[in-house]
């Protein structure tokens, strides 16, 4: 008896797939919206990464202009107060 539950439950199943509608145009636009999901992440992410990269070399040649002119209590200050840093950045020239 367990038998043939199985295969009717087996059978309705193939059968609702079977009668199930397709819709192609439901599908594509599905993928299209996580292919888009998915590369929007990837850029933010890539552009994340050199938005680092650039600041950490904006602020290692001002570091290293800053040690080139014995600035030190300017290099004390940096390590504690961002708006300096930008206030030193751009009285150097080194803003891109």
């Amino acid at each position: 008896m367990k038998r043939n539950n199985r295969k009717s439950f087996a059978k309705s199943e193939v059968v609702g797939m079977i009668l199930t509608e397709y819709d192609e145009k439901k599908v594509m636009e599905n993928l299209k919206k996580e292919s888009y999901a998915e590369g929007k992440a990837e850029g933010k992410a890539e552009g994340k990464a050199e938005g680092k990269a650039e600041e950490r070399e904006l602020s290692n040649n001002l570091i290293l202009k800053l040690i080139s002119l014995n600035r030190i209590d300017d290099l004390k200050r940096l390590a504690s107060d961002s708006a300096y840093r930008d206030k030193m950045i751009k009285e150097f020239f080194l803003d891109k």
